[in-house]
């Protein structure tokens, strides 16, 4: 499964971070005008799993047919520096998350 991230997250972030993972960009995929509620439905449709610091993309996504998977960073401090470090602090639960479980349908970090 390919971890998509959300406009919240740099793009040379994702990169770095796609070393590691498999993992792609909402520009990288030309999806910045995509409503959340688009941009749900798209994960949801590509079998991807949604990467994103805004819990309301879990209300969004609870109201498809098919939920995709979701992962929320929850966190007070979004730079670039903490994520990274929250994101590799994390990764083994992410690949896990993404390859392995098959029931739940949200991860969160902190």
């Amino acid at each position: 499964m390919i971890l998509l991230f959300d406009a919240t997250f740099s793009v040379r972030l994702v990169d770095q971070f796609s070393e590691r993972i498999h993992a792609t960009h909402v520009a990288s995929e030309e999806l910045l005008n995509f409503t959340d509620t688009a941009l749900a439905q798209y994960a949801s449709d590509q079998n991807l799993a949604l990467v994103s610091t805004d819990s309301e993309f879990i209300d969004i996504a609870m109201q498809l047919k098919a939920v995709p998977k979701i992962i929320v960073l929850r966190t007070t401090d979004s730079t670039t520096r903490n994520l990274r470090r929250m994101l590799m602090d994390n990764l083994v639960t992410i690949q896990l998350f993404v390859e392995v479980e098959k029931e739940a349908r949200v991860l969160y970090l902190t």
